[in-house]
C-alpha cells in the first residue's frame, strides 16, 4: 500500500495483521470516493489518496466521511476475503462486509466469547484490568498490599468487582471531598456529568480499536453483559484516570457549571491524551492516545494467544528488561504503538 503523504492525525494508518508481514489492516478517515486502476484501488480522503492493493489487505476500516464504495470494490473484497469494516463514533454497532465465514480455528471473536465463557480466563483479564486501574488511583488513596494479593488471588468475577466496589468507593470520597463536594459518584451535580461525558469521549476512541481489530464490544470479562459495549467500558479502567485528573483540573479552575468548564474538561483529556509518556510494556516513548489502541492489541495477542500473558500498556518509569510483543506490527517500524486518534 502506498500512500500520498506521511502519517497525519487524518491520514491513513496501516498495520501488519501477522508477523510475516503478508497481510494489513487498514483505517482510512474521511473518504471521498474509490475509483479502480490497473495497480489497484485508488481510496482518496481528507488529506490525500491510498493506494490499496487487496490482495495483501486483510481489514479495510472507513470512518466518517460520506463518500460512495463501488459494487466493484465490494465485489473485490469478497473475492480476496477480505473485510470491510464502516464505523462512525456515535454508533458502537459497524456495518460490515465480508465474504460468506469459512471455517478458522484462530478466529478472534470465538475466542473473545469463549474466554468469556471461561471463568479462569474472564477472572485473569479482569483482574489485570483493575490492577492497572488500581494503581492509578493510588495517587488519591492508599491501596494497602493486601488488596492487591486479594485481587492477585481471586477466581470469582462477582468477588472482583466487590473488591473494585470497596476500593472505588474510598476513591471518590477522598476525590470529591478534595473538590469541597458532599457528593457519591451516581449523584447528579455537574461534575459527575463531566465524567460521564468524559467516559462516553473515551468510549468513542476505543470503540473505534475494538471494531477495527474484529472484536465484539458487547462481549466484556469485568461489565455485566448487557446492551451496552461492555468490553470498551473494560478496557477503559486502566485510563479513567485521564478523565478524572480533567475534570478535576477544570472544576479547581471554574467552579461552576459554566460553559468555560465543560470545555476546559474535553480541552484537558484531549491535552493529557497527547502527552508523551514512557511505556515500559514496550520500552517506548508514545503519545497516551496510542496506549488506547495498545491495550486492544494487547487484549487481542493474548486471546488469539500470541502471548502467554494480558500486559496493559500503561505508563511508568524507564527499567530494566526486554520489551513485550503485545500483538500487530506497525509498517513505520518503531514505536509499535501508534499516535493515531
Amino acid at each position: 500500500m502506498k500512500t500520498t503523504e506521511k502519517p497525519h492525525i487524518q491520514s491513513p494508518l496501516t498495520w501488519y495483521a501477522d508477523s510475516k508481514r503478508s497481510h494489513k489492516c487498514v483505517w482510512i478517515p474521511y473518504l471521498n470516493h474509490i475509483e479502480q486502476t490497473k495497480e489497484g484501488w485508488d481510496v482518496t480522503h481528507r488529506t490525500g489518496m491510498l493506494r490499496i492493493d487487496l490482495k495483501t489487505a486483510k481489514t479495510i476500516m472507513l470512518y466518517g466521511g460520506s463518500g460512495t464504495v463501488p459494487l466493484d470494490f465490494i465485489r473485490d473484497i469478497q473475492r480476496h476475503q477480505c473485510v470491510l469494516v464502516v464505523h462512525q463514533r456515535s454508533n458502537p454497532i459497524p456495518i460490515l462486509l465480508h465474504a460468506s465465514a469459512s471455517p478458522d480455528t484462530k478466529d478472534v471473536l470465538t475466542a473473545q466469547v469463549l474466554a468469556a465463557s471461561d471463568q479462569r480466563k474472564q477472572a485473569y483479564i479482569a483482574r489485570t484490568l483493575l490492577t492497572a486501574r488500581f494503581k492509578h488511583m493510588e495517587s488519591r488513596i492508599v491501596i494497602p498490599d493486601s488488596v492487591y494479593a486479594s485481587l492477585s488471588s481471586e477466581r470469582n468475577v462477582d468477588r472482583l468487582r466487590m473488591i473494585e466496589a470497596t476500593s472505588t468507593a474510598r476513591y471518590w470520597k477522598e476525590y470529591f471531598g478534595s473538590l469541597n463536594l458532599s457528593l457519591t459518584r451516581r449523584e447528579k451535580h455537574p461534575v459527575t456529568d463531566a465524567l460521564n461525558a468524559g467516559s462516553a469521549f473515551l468510549a468513542a476512541l476505543l470503540l473505534r480499536w475494538v471494531l477495527f481489530h474484529k472484536l465484539s464490544p458487547y462481549h466484556g470479562y469485568l461489565h455485566t453483559q448487557t446492551g451496552y459495549p461492555a468490553l470498551v467500558y473494560d478496557l477503559m479502567e486502566p485510563y479513567r484516570y485521564l478523565i478524572e485528573d480533567a475534570v478535576f483540573s477544570a472544576w479547581h479552575e471554574y467552579r461552576s457549571p459554566c460553559r468555560d468548564f465543560r470545555h476546559a474538561v474535553f480541552e484537558n483529556i484531549k491535552g493529557s491524551l497527547d502527552q508523551k509518556v514512557w511505556v515500559p510494556a514496550t520500552h517506548q516513548e508514545a503519545h497516551q492516545k496510542s496506549l488506547l489502541h495498545g491495550i486492544v492489541l494487547a487484549l487481542r495477542a493474548y486471546l488469539m494467544t500470541d502471548t502467554a500473558r494480558f500486559v496493559v500498556p500503561v505508563s511508568g518509569d524507564k527499567n530494566g528488561g526486554l520489551p513485550v510483543d503485545i500483538g500487530l506490527f506497525s509498517k513505520y517500524g518503531q514505536p509499535r504503538l501508534s499516535s493515531m486518534w
